[in-house]
């Protein structure tokens, strides 16, 4: 199997075993492994990641799940518009065990007493 599978599938491990729920919760569905970028500046390349539609009750479009060069994930929300990508949210940084908190904000509006 490829890397960027592999990423892909450890990327749903980690959310499923932090909250066996979320994904059904998210409405989660059209699951994508998405290749490494290896073009730009040091910080803006991944190994790869995952991509998948929701419907939150916040966010209804793509999520993207990338795993960057200091081993933590770049968060995007994103709409597809009339063949426009717009990123709704951006978070980086974001550790393994903070995924479903993230996610939790970004597609239902959930701010866990923050």
């Amino acid at each position: 199997m490829s890397e960027h599978m592999e990423i892909a599938r450890e990327i749903t491990s980690q959310i499923s075993h932090l909250s066996p729920l979320a994904f059904a919760c998210w409405g989660a569905k059209n699951f994508v492994a998405i290749l490494p970028m290896t073009e730009g500046r040091i910080c803006d390349q991944t190994d790869g990641g995952l991509q998948f539609k929701v419907n939150g009750l916040k966010h209804k479009g793509l999520v993207k799940i990338e795993l960057t060069c200091n081993d933590t994930y770049r968060i995007r929300t994103v709409k597809v518009r009339k063949q426009e990508v717009i990123v709704c949210e951006e978070r980086d940084d974001v550790f393994f065990d903070e995924l479903v908190t993230n996610l939790d904000e970004m597609i239902e509006d959930r701010n866990y007493g923050r």
